[in-house]
């Protein structure tokens, strides 16, 4: 028996065009032109605009590889060295300001509110 391959994920093409209208530089860097990275990974991944941040790179390089997958990389944006935790306060500070009220209700509705409060909470670093 042949195992079934990888599933292709669907995205939604309406919701990435919506999030490259708003957002024009990657929430922690700066750089222009970044990519939309997921706030909640797996089966809770979901192609709606409030799920999303804007990071650059991809899932593996840049500040979104950062926060997605723990790489540090040397930003030429900030000349220096950029961590997983860098980018996860970056969110996190997102996560707690009006511009990212949005992206917090999501998490709420999506997880509870005591989960999204520790998502927040780990994110600043504080859990």
């Amino acid at each position: 028996m042949v195992a079934d391959p990888k599933p292709v994920r669907v995205k939604d093409g309406l919701v990435y065009a919506a999030f490259h209208h708003q957002r024009h530089v990657c929430l922690h860097c700066g750089a222009p032109w970044p990519t939309a990275a997921h706030l909640l990974r797996g089966t809770r991944r979901e192609d709606v605009l409030e799920a999303l941040v804007p990071l650059c790179g991809g899932g593996s390089s840049g500040c979104h590889g950062a926060f997605d997958e723990g790489h540090s990389y040397h930003s030429m944006t900030l000349c220096k060295t950029v961590t997983q935790e860098d980018v996860r306060l970056s969110v996190g500070e997102y996560l707690s300001s009006e511009d990212g009220q949005d992206a917090s209700a999501y998490l709420i509705r999506t997880l509870g509110p005591f989960e999204a409060e520790a998502y927040r909470l780990k994110m600043l670093g504080r859990l």
